[in-house]
């Protein structure tokens, strides 16, 4: 795709202190330290931003502060739902207000026919007025499908790229021709990415990038119930990964 290169970040979606709420000043704090730490772009509402805790209002809002924040870098938005009319809603919402694309997985429960999937995806790339990158970490998509798929004017079949132990597989970790995403980005700036890759298989990048952002005292609050904050033992190895840089 042109003008969508280099690594991005699928930003952590940082809420107030009593989760209730979408923090503006954090999130724009964590766009602003991206930034500085050289990524060249941002996703919103991911996995590592809690698509599936947050409401689609609250996806809305983190798309329009990122994008304000971003500084002209490019800002894809993930528009994952179970309806085919929400991800649409979501689609559109983001190309009016300045992404570059919709990053769209196939309907994540239930069964489907590759039918059914086709016309899912060519719906919303048919009316979003931005292109739709498609990602697919649960194995949905079956060769004759990705045939269909690739047929279908504004959509880009994405390729994941491999976690640790091969599990779990994020729809926020994947390549697309000359770009990169991966929750690892969120940290790799500062510490060791082998070593974060392992923390993030393990325990998830909402609960890794948070706890490694306040690390880094960019508080980012805790991942919203139920996801709980990583145990201590974790927030230690980070202090080892991170400290470093902070005292550099």
């Amino acid at each position: 795709m042109e003008g969508i290169a280099g690594l991005f970040a699928p930003v952590v979606t940082p809420f107030t202190d009593d989760g209730s709420t979408v923090s503006d000043v954090r999130l724009s704090r964590q766009v602003r330290h991206l930034i500085e730490n050289g990524i060249a772009g941002f996703i919103t509402t991911s996995d590592t931003g809690e698509f599936l805790a947050t409401s689609f209002a609250e996806r809305k809002t983190v798309l329009e502060i990122v994008v304000r924040e971003a500084q002209g870098r490019p800002v894809l938005a993930h528009v994952s739902t179970m309806s085919t009319s929400s991800s649409l809603d979501l689609a559109q919402h983001a190309g009016r207000h300045g992404a570059r694309a919709a990053i769209l997985m196939p309907p994540y429960y239930g069964r489907y026919t590759d039918d059914e999937v086709a016309r899912f995806f060519e719906t919303i790339a048919s009316y979003a007025n931005i292109a739709v990158i498609a990602v697919d970490p649960l194995d949905r998509i079956t060769p004759e499908l990705k045939d269909k798929l690739g047929t279908i004017p504004m959509v880009h079949l994405a390729e994941p790229v491999p976690q640790p132990n091969q599990h779990p597989t994020y729809s926020d970790s994947f390549r697309l021709d000359a770009m990169v995403t991966t929750p690892a980005a969120l940290l790799m700036q500062s510490g060791d990415l082998g070593k974060i890759d392992s923390l993030l298989a393990e325990y998830s990048g909402k609960r890794v990038c948070k706890a490694g952002f306040e690390v880094l005292e960019l508080e980012m609050g805790s991942p919203r119930s139920p996801a709980m904050p990583v145990p201590f033992e974790v927030m230690v190895q980070l202090r080892e990964m991170l400290g470093s840089v902070q005292d550099s």
